[in-house]
């Protein structure tokens, strides 16, 4: 019983990611073609990734690089952007259960935005479901998304013309974000 319980909560939280993966490829997209920008490859790309995570965090940090910012502004910033998460894991914690200390460390490293509020929304409250398989499955959609999405990103803005200025793509993401959050005037 509780074999099949985790298979099928595991496989709930694939599927309720789902409905965010054209956004994580969009996003992901523009990400990887502001690392080609500022000169990164593919490498670096899947090293940045992977290290930092975070659409917004790694939009700041590839833009602070690109235009020379110090490595430690880098890292300050990618650090303020991404505190949210320990808010986020403080009340995710009791929800995952008993684990160990290092636990912690894979379940932050995995907890964005959407594996979030999908778990808390839709396996907190049903009791068919066991949180923490829900919660690894839809994040390794998310990672997958996003590690795939960026590099492809990269590896794409070379068939882009050079005089095509993609700066004002990000601000169009944020905005996007925003006008699909806003539920009133």
């Amino acid at each position: 019983m509780r074999v099949s319980r985790t298979r099928s909560s595991f496989l709930a939280g694939c599927r309720d990611l789902l409905p965010l993966v054209p956004a994580g490829i969009a996003f992901g997209l523009v990400v990887g073609v502001a690392i080609a920008q500022a000169g990164l490859g593919a490498v670096e790309s899947v090293g940045m990734s992977g290290l930092v995570y975070g659409a917004s965090a790694q939009l700041a940090a590839t833009v602070l690089w690109r235009d020379g910012a110090p490595l430690f502004v880098v890292v300050a910033t990618v650090l303020v952007i991404n505190a949210r998460f320990f808010i986020y894991g403080a009340s995710l914690a009791p929800v995952l259960g008993p684990s160990r200390w290092w636990h912690g460390l894979v379940y932050g490293y995995f907890l964005r935005d959407g594996i979030y509020a999908a778990t808390m929304t839709r396996a907190v409250p049903d009791p068919a479901i066991d949180p923490l398989p829900y919660f690894l499955g839809g994040a390794l959609v998310d990672w997958g998304v996003w590690i795939v999405a960026t590099v492809a990103g990269t590896l794409g803005a070379s068939l882009l013309p050079a005089s095509w200025s993609l700066d004002f793509i990000v601000p169009l993401v944020f905005i996007a974000l925003l006008a699909g959050a806003a539920t009133t005037r």
